[in-house]
Formats: C-alpha cells, sequence, structure tokens
C-alpha cells in the first residue's frame, strides 16, 4: 500500500500541482482533488451524452487515494495493513488498528467520496478518526 501511496503524492503533483507530505493537512488536499474527480462523473441524463471515467477507472483512482488515506492515518497512529480471508473486508486492502480490535478500509470511503462526493468527506472521516484514537489513549 505505500507504492500505491506514493503514486498518489506522484499523480497530486503531477496531474494537480498539489504537494502531498502525509501530514493529517494534507487530507483537505485529497479530499479537494476527490472533488475534482467526482465532478467529473456524468450524472443524470448527462450519463447518456458525456463519457466519464469507467467504473474500472473510479476504483483504481479510489484504491490509489485510499491507500494514501490508510498511510497518514496508519503513520499516526499506528497499525498494520492486511488482506483479511473472511468478514465485510474480505479481499480488500485493510488497515488494522488497535491490535486488529478496529478495520479500516480507506480505498472503500475513497470511492465512496468518488461516488457519492462532499456527503462522503474524507476530512471528516479522519477527524471522526481522530476522535476515536483520542478516546481510546495517545496511539493506536
Amino acid at each position: 500500500m505505500a507504492v500505491c501511496a506514493e503514486q498518489a503524492v506522484a499523480t497530486a503533483l503531477d496531474r494537480f500541482e498539489v504537494a502531498l507530505d502525509y501530514s493529517i493537512e494534507s487530507i483537505k488536499e485529497v479530499d479537494r482533488i476527490l472533488d475534482r474527480q467526482h465532478q467529473q462523473i456524468p450524472r443524470g441524463l448527462s450519463r447518456l451524452l458525456q463519457k466519464g471515467p469507467t467504473e474500472e477507472t473510479i476504483h483504481a483512482s479510489a484504491r490509489v487515494w485510499g491507500a494514501y488515506l490508510g498511510e497518514v492515518a496508519r503513520r499516526q497512529w499506528g497499525g498494520e495493513w492486511s488482506v483479511p480471508d473472511s468478514g465485510p473486508y474480505a479481499g480488500a486492502f485493510v488497515l488494522s488498528l488497535f491490535g486488529g480490535e478496529v478495520q479500516l478500509c480507506p480505498a472503500a470511503k475513497a470511492y465512496k467520496r468518488l461516488k457519492n462526493g462532499s456527503g462522503d468527506n474524507i476530512w471528516a472521516y479522519l477527524a471522526a478518526l481522530n476522535k476515536l484514537v483520542a478516546e481510546r489513549g495517545d496511539s493506536a
């Protein structure tokens, strides 16, 4: 996932002229990038007239931006990436915090942000995660 996160850093700089530094604040920039990408997805009748990104492209983008989101969280609070064999995240790249007690799927969150728009804001997601970590103590 670190390689995918580095791809997000390179894409942010090359395509959006945004420098990402793995800080919590940088998630605001990622949210803006995801918003720009969300705007490129045709909705309503315009889907019939306007070509937008394929579902495969949206999933690939979600993996890259989700990897960056997860790496920011991992670097801030610890945790480990895994691919569970069963459960709701089976086959997905999952970030496990608190010894596996809490599992996050940042790519799924990035996908929802791309598809649904600002209602699935990843900055708010990170703020909620920060609150969870604070309630449990200083580290994951």
